[in-house]
């Protein structure tokens, strides 16, 4: 398996145990045995770009009261 499958797959991981913002899972996937794969903020957002085009992620708008609104992801 490439590094980037490993990658994608990482982050479907997470996705599939509860759905998750984009900052949850970046902060996920740095800490732990996941650092072992050295994603960065900016790639775990282009992965789940990727995802929303190949129909795999579906967001759902999170009001954040007085915080800016969060996209909640979830798989399809």
């Amino acid at each position: 398996m490439s590094l980037a499958r490993a990658r994608e797959f990482a982050v479907l991981t997470l996705l599939a145990a509860h759905p998750a913002h984009g900052y949850e899972i970046a902060k996920a996937v740095s800490t732990g045995p996941l650092a072992l794969l050295g994603l960065s903020r900016a790639s775990v957002y282009a992965i789940l770009d990727r995802f929303r085009t190949r129909g795999w992620v579906e967001d759902h708008p999170e009001p954040g009261g007085s915080y800016p609104d969060r996209t909640v992801l979830s798989l399809t």
